[in-house]
């Protein structure tokens, strides 16, 4: 049974209308009606001496019905918290620009005259046998690759020699060099660069030698 309900019975079983009640409370009527329907509470005043007139102890712990309004608009508030939540977050994703792929060097193949793959023997490439060098990589398109060989020995930085300079077309994720620049070098270490503006990937170096009569 609500608190309304309690009110409206021990009120009719005194035989007392909603004008007299509300006299005796010094109310109005209209307020002892929002009572008994449940859509307001009568304060702790007036309950306690809803309680004297009446002859009950009104019982709070079974007000649910006359709690309604105030549960369905507690519910009302938290789904609309919870909404506002879910559009913040997805407005924050859709305006934070993706983080770019950091350009990398993939993968570098060295290919014979028969685009067959030449592998190494001890860390060494034979460069007689490399007709073509096909460099992938991904993260973007670099401006253009260099290829960089570098003498064998100690303390030849400093003879660095750029073989090589491919402008590279935009969109595109591989290259294919040609490897005729390596043809006269005996011994060298050879490493490609790629430049993606002012971000530069270079590679790991690659051990080269040249015999023509070498076969593996």
């Amino acid at each position: 049974m609500t608190l309304g309900e309690q009110i409206k019975n021990a009120r009719e079983k005194k035989n007392l209308s909603q004008e007299d009640l509300a006299f005796q409370l010094g109310v109005s009527r209209q307020a002892v009606s929002k009572w008994e329907n449940g859509s307001s509470l009568p304060h702790s005043i007036n309950k306690t001496m809803l309680s004297k007139i009446l002859g009950i102890e009104l019982e709070e712990n079974i007000i649910t019905a006359n709690n309604k309004p105030r549960l369905r608009e507690l519910l009302a508030w938290i789904i609309a918290i919870v909404l506002s939540i879910i559009f913040l977050v997805t407005w924050i994703h859709n305006k934070t620009p993706e983080t770019p792929d950091v350009p990398s060097i993939k993968k570098i193949t060295f290919y014979d005259c028969n685009k067959n793959v030449v592998t190494e023997e001890a860390r060494w490439y034979n460069s007689a046998q490399i007709e073509s060098i096909l460099i992938q990589w991904e993260g973007g398109t670099p401006d253009n690759i260099k290829m960089f060989a570098t003498p064998t020995g100690t303390e030849t930085m400093s003879e660095t020699e750029l073989l090589l300079t491919k402008v590279v077309l935009d969109g595109y994720t591989v290259e294919l060099l040609d490897a005729d620049t390596l043809k006269d070098k005996f011994s060298t270490h050879v490493y490609f660069q790629l430049e993606f503006g002012e971000n530069i990937v270079t590679s790991e170096m690659y051990n080269i030698f040249f015999d023509e009569n070498y076969t593996q």
